[in-house]
């Protein structure tokens, strides 16, 4: 049926045959005739442009039935619909089963979602040049280059919700920036929401900024929140260039912080700042007070007094320290000078005056009485000679020599100085003594009820120490002699017991580098011998494990376990030929293990089980889509260089095409195949080869299988296309082993 664009825009030229024109001399009736369809032409042109028409169709693929009939499309043909479904990515149109094309921007960019929405009318228009639908409107251009312009003396652009609801963050509409990265990855990177704030029914509202972090995707992370009561929400730092004012309070979550060291203030000469309330200030130049009146105790504010460092203390009144800590050195008291100390008038001393260096004075009384007068023989004297005891007072530098002879020197304080020099040996009943001979050295010599030598760090921890009355020495431990006669007792943190080492070998090495050595000679070949045990009872009553060198086997290396105090199972000896034997589950290193002789072909250096998924393609994909399956599961194991996989692949319906072609391929081996041909058995549905015998085959170098058809005593070939029906269902599980 011919259509409004076929009449010619020249009027002599629509002169077909009633009704489709007029020509000369046409019958009366045919006048009436070619007016009528004049009208209905015009009328199917009209419905098809006044959105009276709606869509069908699903997904992204729009149908539409036209008023007109459309056997072709032609240049600017023009189309209005209304569309029964909103869009998720590209979109297609086809009207009168024509064919589907593609609907696109006037830029000839595809749509993208949400840009068609349910119930909404439509433009588009046919592109003959690139073979497509223009969404007519959606991307108008300026002169400028914008893609949307709006041109007015007072342009504006109103986004309006239509659902009523008074619900937080509702009423919502949002202006959102999307755009490509280099590989067409889609992402929004900016946007922009403008809702309801809070939950009553009033107009308060509320706008957010979205911004992309750089893995945000499509859900940008909020920035900025600014609220009906114009409170301003900034989640990340902000950088002002000119000068803020604020009318309000401003509330700090953390630090005001100047961007320079030493360069801004806080206030100024002429605006001064009313009143500040601070915990702490930290001050690093002068503090100026203009105006102070009252008293300075050493406190600002309510909390406890701290200690005050200044330059110059110039005043002319009375400066009173009421601290009354007693002074035991240079260092404490109430009053603490570093330098010299300058006195016009009387010092007076309450107690006790203790100097450490010369006192110089032109004179020193006594009770009013002159010290010169009742001591002057002491001055130059050259000794002093006594027969009494010094019972105050110290003996300092310059003393020389104290020679008692043979008396003791008794003292409860603590001695202190440069080398004490022993020069006799020590005896057995000494409670702790220091001694030396010229056989044995240092002597330590000690008594006690548990050590008879204890050594100690500087927080009285035992380090080393030697148990009464034994040889038995511990480090860590104040009780050696419970254990044997050397025991290091572990750190409890770090859970060392004991690291012995050279920290360096210099020269030619010796033949013999090792750092313990431990030397045995056991009665017989039966006693056990030349071992180490480890004991722990933290974690049960008698875990251990234990190494032995010697036991009624013979000279060789076994390594035993044991817990809850059971007999000790040996798990793993290593012989004298270096035969290793292992007891129990073993878990082998990545070199693999050796079964018969250590030869390569004997080497077991791989096992691996996993899953892998199968996949239904061929050679030649052609338009073959997005498989659908029902079931796609694959399981494999890996030992050495074999692997044995198994799988199982199904579809129904999930599976069309029209120019696939080529062998048919089921794709996602786990390891790419090796050696030889292998092939293995299948259970087939939809493969109709036209022989008995299905198999799967495996080719050197590929990573997918092929299926073979052979019949008894007939010709072998190989699945394609050619066997297999589009849309039909195909059922397949089987298995295969192959080299690697």
């Amino acid at each position: 049926m011919a259509e409004i664009k076929d009449y010619s825009v020249t009027a002599d030229d629509n002169n077909a045959t009633s009704p489709a024109g007029m020509p000369e001399n046409m019958a009366p009736s045919g006048v009436n005739n070619s007016w009528r369809e004049s009208f209905a032409r015009v009328k199917r042109w009209y419905e098809d442009i006044n959105g009276t028409k709606s869509t069908t169709g699903s997904s992204n693929a729009y149908v539409l039935a036209a008023a007109r009939t459309v056997t072709a499309y032609a240049q600017g043909d023009a189309y209005m619909f209304r569309a029964n479904h909103a869009n998720t990515g590209a979109v297609t149109l086809n009207v009168d089963s024509v064919g589907a094309v593609a609907i696109v921007n006037v830029t000839q960019s595809a749509l993208v979602a949400g840009q068609i929405s349910s119930g909404g009318m439509y433009l588009v228009a046919y592109d003959a040049s690139n073979s497509n639908f223009q969404l007519v409107g959606a991307s108008a251009t300026s002169a400028s280059g914008d893609n949307i312009f709006i041109f007015n003396a007072s342009p504006s652009a109103t986004l309006e919700n239509s659902t009523a609801e008074d619900t937080a963050g509702g009423r919502e509409s949002t202006i959102q920036w999307k755009g490509l990265q280099s590989g067409s990855e889609e992402s929004t990177l900016v946007k922009i929401i403008g809702s309801h704030d809070g939950t009553a029914d009033d107009q308060k509202g509320k706008l957010q900024i979205y911004t992309n972090d750089g893995a945000d995707g499509d859900s940008p992370t909020l920035q900025l929140t600014i609220d009906s009561a114009g409170l301003c929400a900034l989640v990340g730092a902000a950088t002002i260039g000119g000068s803020l004012t604020v009318t309000g309070v401003t509330t700090h979550g953390g630090n005001v912080v100047s961007d320079t060291d030493s360069t801004d203030d806080l206030g100024t000469t002429g605006v001064r700042w009313a009143n500040l309330f601070v915990d702490a200030i930290t001050v690093t130049d002068q503090v100026t007070a203009t105006g102070f009146t009252g008293t300075l105790d050493g406190i600002l504010g309510s909390g406890a007094a701290a200690a005050a460092t200044v330059t110059t203390l110039d005043t002319s009144g009375v400066v009173n320290l009421n601290l009354t800590t007693d002074s035991s050195s240079s260092t404490s008291g109430a009053l603490i000078i570093d330098g010299g100390v300058g006195i016009a008038k009387k010092l007076f001393v309450g107690t006790d005056a203790d100097i450490d260096g010369t006192l110089e004075a032109d004179a020193i009384t006594l009770n009013g009485t002159a010290l010169g007068s009742l001591y002057s023989p002491i001055a130059g004297s050259s000794s002093i000679v006594t027969t009494g005891a010094l019972n105050s007072g110290s003996i300092t530098s310059g003393f020389g020599a104290i020679d008692n002879g043979a008396s003791a020197i008794t003292t409860t304080g603590v001695i202190t100085g440069g080398t004490v020099e022993a020069t006799t040996d020590t005896a057995a009943g000494d409670n702790a003594a220091i001694g030396y001979t010229a056989a044995e050295g240092l002597i330590l010599t000690g008594q006690g009820s548990t050590s008879d030598v204890t050594i100690k760090n500087d927080a009285d921890v035992t380090v080393l120490s030697v148990a009464t009355g034994t040889g038995n020495v511990g480090i860590g431990t104040s009780s050696p002699s419970t254990y044997g006669k050397f025991v290091v007792s572990g750190d409890s943190n770090s859970g060392v017991g004991a690291f012995i080492g050279n920290a360096s070998l210099t020269g030619s090495a010796p033949t013999y580098q090792g750092s313990i050595r431990l030397i045995d000679n056991p009665t017989s070949s039966t006693t056990t011998s030349g071992g180490i045990e480890f004991l722990t009872s933290t974690f049960g009553s008698g875990y251990g494990w234990k190494m032995a060198a010697i036991d009624s086997s013979g000279v060789h290396l076994t390594f035993a376990t044991r817990q809850n105090s059971a007999a000790w199972t040996e798990r793993m000896r290593i012989s004298s030929a270096g035969v290793v034997s292992m007891t129990g589950i073993t878990n082998l290193a990545t070199a693999g293990a050796y079964f018969g002789t250590a030869a390569a072909a004997n080497l077991l250096d791989d096992y691996e089980e996993g899953t892998w998924t199968p996949a239904f393609t061929f050679a030649t994909v052609g338009d073959l889509g997005t498989v659908t399956y029902v079931a796609q599961t694959g399981q494999y194991t890996k030992i050495g260089n074999m692997v044995i996989a198994s799988f199982y692949c199904y579809v129904t319906t999930g599976m069309t095409w029209s120019s696939a072609s080529g062998d048919f391929h089921i794709t996602g081996l786990p390891f790419t195949i090796g050696g030889q041909f292998s092939a293995g058995a299948l259970d087939i549905q939809g493969v109709a080869t036209g022989r008995d015998g299905m198999a799967s085959v495996a080719e050197n170098g590929l990573t997918y299988l092929k299926i073979l058809g052979s019949s008894s005593g007939g010709s072998r070939v190989t699945a394609t296309a050619a066997h297999l029906t589009s849309g039909a269902a195909v059922f397949i599980r089987g298995s295969i082993s192959y080299r690697v």
